[in-house]
């Protein structure tokens, strides 16, 4: 097995619903839209204050070969995710 599904297996073993992997760059039909809602103050509070950093992920870690996406669906009970841990 190898190591993204090895991640996956462990992941989906301790709760989450979903687990993707993608390389650090950001393909540039996205790239123009972030950089249209950078110019127009337009992003959530939750990104990443840097632009610069926001725009190029290896410039904030450059030695990061892959992001891992986690989800957990809102769908789950409380309950539910406190019995995992």
């Amino acid at each position: 097995m190898d190591k993204s599904n090895l991640i996956k297996e462990k992941l989906y073993s301790i709760g989450f619903d979903l687990v993707g992997f993608t390389k650090p760059v950001i393909p540039d039909q996205y790239l123009v839209h972030i950089k249209r809602r950078i110019k127009d103050n337009d992003l959530p509070y939750f990104m990443h204050p840097d632009t610069d950093k926001l725009i190029s992920p290896k410039s904030l870690h450059p030695w990061a070969d892959s992001i891992i996406s986690l989800a957990l669906s809102y769908a789950s009970s409380v309950k539910d995710q406190a019995d995992r841990y």
